[in-house]
């Protein structure tokens, strides 16, 4: 067995209507998600249809952040307790936790996927006598502690919680626990990382080539930002929330390693190319108007041509005004009629007076000399 703290974006984070209706599952077929619970049972409360009227009246006499404790109790694949297994089960956990007396709604449901039955139980924190929060220090190691007594009790599998497997998020336990897969982080670290590792002796340390072994492998590599600094890399795939650390790739390909092993980051142009003009250039709008002040200084043109060259762009001046082109075709805008800030009024007024590519890269790289050059003043 093992017992989790339910995530808030499941139910909410102290919505008790919404999280008992989540458990509960009332309504028509159609309108349901997944199947009718097999058992709902409630208590110190009146009744299931008055249990979250009565348990936000609870928690509304204390002043607790959080009255609601969502916790979910699961059995091995193939187990199938019984209503009064399930309840016993929940009264172990209800002990140990330390809520024994308080108010709750449970319901036993069985997954429809993978066939694991499990418990949801939605408890309010709060003491319905001294209006007082029950504490919940150590809970993962007491859930433990009740799924080990109730195994032993009831004759269950012994089954260790995928808490205790070293090395991996959350998420990617619970893929690969509850959903019997590999989780894109094993996928990172036991599959891509060699292969790249390969991969970059073979052909060569450059950022092309690595950007060429993720195209073949159906993934992409792009810096973290956090906002206009890069904190980090990291590897995405194609289903939606698929990403991984750069470091799960190795310790010797994190971001900081590659950067020392590559050079400056290059994106992958051709990933950029095969998006549409018109999305390209929404994509840069949005890019530059997170670009913020440094700790030195303000973002410069340095910063914003940056910015438009990730997505294969370039921004020029032409006459009084400006265009942004596209680096592999004829295509061409005006940049206001993307967004307005992209104005050739707009972007003076923001980063000074207009320069090329090549000048903000020369103005950059001479700053950089004067700022070494005051470092060693100052050292001396």
């Amino acid at each position: 067995m093992i017992a989790n703290q339910g995530r808030e974006r499941m139910i909410g984070k102290s919505d008790f209507r919404a999280a008992v209706a989540y458990i509960v599952r009332e309504g028509p077929q159609h309108e349901r998600d997944h199947e009718p619970p097999l058992a709902v049972w409630c208590d110190n409360v009146a009744s299931i249809e008055t249990a979250a009227l009565e348990m936000t009246a609870t928690a509304s006499q204390s002043k607790a952040k959080d009255p609601l404790f969502h916790l979910i109790v699961s059995w091995d694949e193939g187990e199938q307790p019984t209503y009064e297994q399930a309840r016993a089960a929940l009264d172990v956990q209800m002990r140990h936790l330390g809520l024994a007396g308080l108010q709750y709604t449970a319901a036993l449901q069985n997954d429809g996927v993978g066939g694991k039955y499990h418990i949801h139980a939605v408890i309010n924190r709060i003491d319905p006598t001294t209006h007082v929060a029950r504490d919940m220090w150590q809970s993962k190691e007491r859930m433990q502690a009740a799924c080990r007594e109730v195994e032993l009790e009831q004759g269950w599998r012994i089954v260790e919680s995928p808490t205790r497997s070293q090395g991996r998020s959350r998420g990617a336990r619970d893929v690969e626990y509850y959903a019997r897969r590999q989780s894109f982080e094993r996928r990172a670290r036991e599959e891509l990382g060699p292969a790249l590792r390969e991969r970059l002796e073979r052909d060569g340390a450059t950022w092309a080539s690595l950007h060429v072994f993720c195209r073949e492998q159906g993934v992409r590599y792009e810096p973290v930002m956090r906002g206009a600094e890069v904190a980090g890399g990291r590897i995405t795939g194609t289903e939606r929330g698929e990403f991984a650390r750069a470091r799960e790739l190795g310790e010797d390909l994190t971001h900081r390693k590659l950067l020392e092993r590559l050079g400056a980051y290059e994106p992958d142009r051709t990933a950029a190319v095969r998006l549409p003009f018109a999305e390209r250039c929404r994509a840069a709008a949005v890019e530059i108007g997170q670009l913020r002040d440094g700790a030195d200084e303000p973002p410069g043109w340095a910063r914003a041509h940056a910015a438009f060259e990730r997505h294969g762009l370039e921004y020029q001046a032409v006459g009084m005004g400006a265009r942004i082109a596209d680096l592999d075709g004829p295509e061409t805008v005006k940049p206001s009629a993307v967004d307005r800030e992209l104005s050739m009024g707009a972007m003076r007024k923001r980063f000074g007076a207009f320069e090329t590519t090549a000048q903000a890269r020369e103005r950059a790289a001479a700053r950089e000399v004067v700022r070494h050059a005051e470092g060693l003043v100052v050292g001396a």
